[in-house]
């Protein structure tokens, strides 16, 4: 039942059977549908009219930043205008074909289901993206995702239900606006959360099926989408007409910078076939593979050189910041001294379509998702993302009110088949993969392996130790001057061919800078995501007299204008910290750059650990040795006595360097010169944190499984990854048994 076309007992429909349903006018198969079901399939949504007293938004470009630094091998190529309609219309026929072939009957029309209802629904909206994705919610989406779940998960089923899908809205970070711009999702729920009545017509391997989807796809298909308006429509028409050559040269505003090593880490494949069963060399005769990339040498690695790394004297030319690689005397570096090149800047500018076509390109590269659906209410578009051969293949434009061979509803109830259907090929295919890999077969260490620090016990140890504190000096007091750094990516899909240049607050733009003016930064993981940015794990170079100097840092991503008043807040705190004398217990901040290309801030500091969220096992509370509550409190009085309030005081923003040196993080809701009732009222929250129980622990035995929530929340959330390792001095304890 979850991919008809590879169903025991059933042969699969050939080709040319296909072609002929494909050019046929009448569908094959619907007649057999209630007859509310047919009426859906064969009816249009009414004209979306905006109010005439509301304003109308802008629409203003999305923020490129992630998508300027993909892998190469998953770049945006080509893009391809196709009848994917036909195609999907002819969905549902093939997955009826199949149903009736293995004699199962449909499920009977209850009263609450939504095909007798969607068309008494208001179809006046609001001028935003919010209403009018709320509008294709109640018109389109809940009678195509219980179509999609009946005929799919659940075809046994005494009814026809929706519970198994969720479309909402799914934002990352607050990227997005209300008004012009929104990106939701259509999402799968586990078996958990299924209605009672359904899940004793839900089969083991189904079930398994869906949590799998749920956990590795969360998003199955992205909508981008836009407000009632004919400048939306007219971005809609022309998304196929992007310069690409033009914007993957030109991704970064950077010139001669060399390229790194091709990633070794495996590209995503697209689904064996399908889901209307042609390979889609068949709608592009003449679309061949990509070129096959040069094999990494192994002694590169795996796309983590860094700028110091080579010594060459050949320039090439990316997009419109420039690094030449020669000194200025002409001559190349000598080979016993880190040389970096000089630098300077440029201007780049793209097209308003080009923007969110590549946003929504890289949106889709980050969640493994194939569809891709452009909607402004009244008009649509559909993509296709073709993984092996980086191309995108685009329905013409649709007018949803006129939409007639095939009608919409017939279109997006194939829709959501192709998306289930896809989504679960792919996950059978990946779990194959996955079960021909060797097990690992490293031994898990014990928290008491696990050492508590690093500490050196030799004399030269201890010089060594004594001259890393040095160099870190050196580090700090180079790299807090600086006005320019070099951001790449070198992590997940990411691989930067050239790095986003940013500026520091403050600093004056010019048109060159000399090796000493700017530093790298490389950043490798992320931390942790929430409501004022995404933090990151990253390594921080310079080249100081002739020396490479390094340092693990900690980078603070703002995407919006909220994240950068917040970061300008924070970098404020930690500035007047600095001048109160504060050093101990919170982390050296670089400072604050803005990127030259979008309004995305960086706040650089130093790496300050793992927070206690990420340390204590869920269900579970770690009881603190009193020389680190000390540490805390010590930490704390000492914030408040340069006049600072921290804000938000809890265990995401409480960090442990080694596991014994404490840190606190995170001051984007300080106040200034706080009172001392303030004060004291956050020494109360601070010791709350360190020794009462946490509501995870208290409630664990009443926890209930529930269903996501796609809103962007304003508390940060964190995602560091649980070590498991706990070192001795940090007792982990839940209920009362200690746990060793």
């Amino acid at each position: 039942a979850l991919h008809p076309h590879k169903t025991a007992g059933v042969e699969m429909v050939n080709l040319r059977q296909r072609l002929r349903w494909m050019t046929s006018v009448e569908p094959l198969a619907t007649d057999i549908l209630p007859a509310s079901v047919q009426s859906f399939l064969e009816s249009n949504p009414p004209r979306l009219v905006g109010r005439d007293f509301d304003v109308r938004p802008k629409l203003e470009p999305p923020s490129l930043f992630y998508q300027r630094h993909l892998d190469s091998r998953l770049v945006l190529r080509r893009v391809h205008v196709v009848p994917l309609e036909t195609l999907l219309s002819h969905v549902i026929d093939l997955t009826l074909e199949s149903l009736a072939g293995r004699g199962i009957s449909l499920p009977r029309l209850g009263p609450d289901t939504p095909f007798d209802q969607c068309s008494s629904r208001d179809h006046t909206v609001s001028n935003n993206a919010q209403s009018v994705s709320q509008a294709y919610q109640d018109t389109t989406s809940w009678c195509a995702s219980t179509l999609a779940c009946s005929l799919l998960l659940h075809p046994r089923a005494q009814v026809w239900s929706d519970s198994s899908m969720n479309f909402g809205e799914f934002r990352k970070s607050g990227e997005y606006g209300k008004a012009s711009l929104q990106c939701w999702a259509l999402t799968i729920s586990p078996s958990q959360l299924q209605f009672e009545a359904l899940k004793k017509y839900i089969d083991t391997e189904t079930c398994e099926i869906m949590d799998a989807l749920h956990e590795r796809y969360r998003p199955l298909a992205y909508w981008q989408t836009f407000f009632v308006d004919e400048e939306a429509k007219e971005l809609l028409k022309d998304l196929d007409r992007i310069a690409l050559d033009h914007v993957i040269e030109g991704s970064c505003r950077t010139l001669g910078f060399l390229e790194p090593t091709i990633g070794t880490f495996p590209v995503p494949l697209d689904a064996p076939e399908t889901p209307w069963g042609s390979p889609v060399s068949s709608l592009i005769p003449e679309l061949a593979p990509s070129k096959k990339l040069p094999k990494n040498n192994p002694k590169n690695g795996c796309g983590t050189r860094s700028l110091a790394a080579k010594n060459t004297h050949t320039t090439c030319h990316r997009g419109n910041l420039n690094i030449n690689p020669t000194s200025k005397s002409g001559k190349g570096p000598r080979h016993d001294r880190i040389v970096w090149p000089e630098v300077w800047l440029g201007v780049q500018k793209l097209k308003l379509r080009d923007s969110f076509l590549l946003q929504a390109w890289a949106q889709s590269v980050e969640a493994d998702t194939t569809f891709i659906i452009f909607h402004c209410g009244n008009f649509e578009r559909i993509g296709f993302r073709h993984r092996e051969t980086q191309t995108l293949l685009l329905t013409d434009l649709i007018d949803i009110p006129n939409c007639s061979n095939p009608p919409y509803g017939r279109l997006q109830a194939g829709l959501y088949l192709a998306i289930l259907q896809d989504a679960i090929s792919r996950l059978k295919q990946q779990q194959a993969i996955d079960n021909e890999k060797p097990k690992s077969r490293r031994r898990r260490r014990e928290p008491e392996d696990v050492p508590t620090t690093t500490r050196y016990n030799t004399r030269s140890a201890v010089s060594k130790e004594s001259d890393e504190a040095r160099s870190f000096e050196v580090l700090k007091q180079h790299a807090s001057k600086c006005p320019l750094a070099l951001v790449t990516l070198r992590y997940g899909n990411y691989n930067s061919v050239s790095p986003s240049a940013f500026l520091r607050l403050g600093a004056t733009e010019k048109t060159t800078y000399g090796p000493h003016e700017y530093i790298s930064l490389v950043l490798t993981s992320e931390i942790g995501s929430g409501g004022v940015g995404t933090v990151y794990r990253a390594k921080l170079e310079a080249a100081i007299d002739g020396s490479l100097c390094e340092s693990s840092v900690a980078v603070k991503l703002g995407f919006t204008k909220y994240h950068t008043e917040r970061l300008l807040l924070e970098n404020s705190a930690y500035g007047r910290l600095s001048k109160g004398g504060v050093t101990e217990g919170i982390p050296f901040v670089f400072g604050l750059f803005m990127d030259t290309e979008s309004d995305v801030a960086a706040l650089v500091m130093t790496y300050h650990g793992q927070s206690l969220r990420s340390i204590r096992p869920p269900g579970h509370r770690l009881e603190f040795p009193a020389e680190i509550q000390d540490a805390y409190v010590q930490t704390l009085r000492s914030i408040h006595r340069a006049g600072v309030c921290h804000g938000d005081i809890r265990e995401e923003n409480l960090m442990l360097i080694d596991y014994e040196k404490p840190a606190i993080v995170d001051f984007d809701h300080s106040r200034m010169s706080p009172n001392a009732l303030e004060a004291d009222r956050e020494m109360e929250t601070l010791l709350a944190v360190l020794t009462e129980v946490p509501s995870d622990v208290e409630n664990q035995s009443s926890t209930s499984y529930e269903e996501d929530d796609f809103s962007d929340e304003e508390s940060a959330v964190d995602n560091s990854e649980m070590q498991g390792d706990v070192p001795d001095k940090l007792e982990v304890k839940g209920g009362e048994s200690e746990i060793t």
